[in-house]
């Protein structure tokens, strides 16, 4: 593993419990492909909140999601346990950060659980047996039994954060989106269905605003209708779509501030919790989005090469 490139740049965020956000991304180099790694200090009123590696679990995504800068990736390749714990190592002495500081390892990157889960779960139990304080965040589109199962065994440990579900539609928008779904059954309430039965309780439901496509009083009724049953099981981060090189191919735009807030409103009214989650500007450095994309030597971005 090899360190290519690393980029810094602060933003500000509206989201729940910090304002502003130091921003550190590193390219790394295994093999012939580049892995991006994100590592964040977040902040509210100029005092520090928590620190947080984002780690992708594979070069390339098969989900192929439309509003997703890996979308553009071509080749797809598992990241194994032994190479995240030799990039969490660089961060950690690259950061001066303590092996008992507590902090939060998010494998929310490029990667889903749907094709990561056994590398995954490998690299949890090898990288908490060397950190203690650190807790994760996992994610995945397609929810299923075999991912809650495998989740299931750190409860106790208290691993895990969130386990985030990414939603955009569970119309037939959903294999417009996300190439994988077209032959295969995706149904949200099923989902929902698997949460419920689930003796995990800290789901996190990541709903990706397009405009047009999950911005309407019908999709948001349909959606709080499979979630008011499991309400004290989930919260709803309401994220604005970051634009992106697929995004922009593909026409997908982020939607309107004023309806995310009416959506909040509404999930607040039913009792559920959440919040809105986007940044200040868009120096390429948020999620979904690839600072390789815009950053390189020989072009110029909001952030600085260091």
């Amino acid at each position: 593993m090899e360190l290519i490139e690393k980029f810094e740049t602060k933003n500000q965020y509206k989201t729940k419990n910090w304002d502003t956000e130091h921003t550190f991304k590193y390219l790394f180099k295994s093999d012939d492909k580049v892995i991006e790694i994100g590592y964040f200090i977040h902040f509210k009123d100029n005092q520090e909140v928590k620190k947080v590696i984002e780690l992708s679990s594979s070069y390339g995504c098969p989900m192929k999601c439309k509003f997703c800068a890996s979308e553009v990736i071509e080749d797809f390749k598992l990241i194994t346990s032994k190479e995240l714990i030799e990039i969490v190592d660089y961060i950690f002495n690259d950061n001066n950060i303590e092996e008992n500081a507590k902090v939060l390892l998010a494998i929310t990157g490029i990667g889903d659980l749907t094709f990561t889960l056994k590398n995954v779960i490998s690299f949890i139990n090898d990288i908490s047996k060397k950190y203690k304080n650190l807790r994760f965040d996992v994610s995945t589109i397609k929810l299923n039994s075999e991912i809650l199962k495998e989740l299931e065994q750190f409860k106790n440990k208290d691993l895990i954060r969130n386990v985030q579900i990414t939603f955009v539609s569970d119309k037939e928008d959903i294999r417009k989106l996300i190439p994988y779904m077209e032959d295969r059954i995706y149904s949200f309430s099923n989902i929902a269905e698997l949460m419920k039965n689930s003796m995990l309780s800290n789901f996190r439901i990541n709903y990706v605003m397009i405009k047009g496509v999950n911005d309407n009083n019908e999709m948001w009724s349909k959606f709080i209708n499979n979630l008011i049953l499991i309400k004290d099981k989930i919260k709803v981060r309401i994220s604005k779509l970051n634009e992106t090189k697929s995004s922009q191919k593909y026409n997908l735009k982020p939607a309107d501030i004023s309806d995310m807030e009416q959506f909040s409103k509404l999930l607040t009214d039913n009792g559920i919790a959440n919040y809105m989650f986007y940044s200040s500007k868009n120096d390429n450095m948020n999620c979904g989005q690839l600072i390789s994309e815009v950053c390189t030597e020989t072009t110029s971005c909001e952030c600085e090469n260091v």
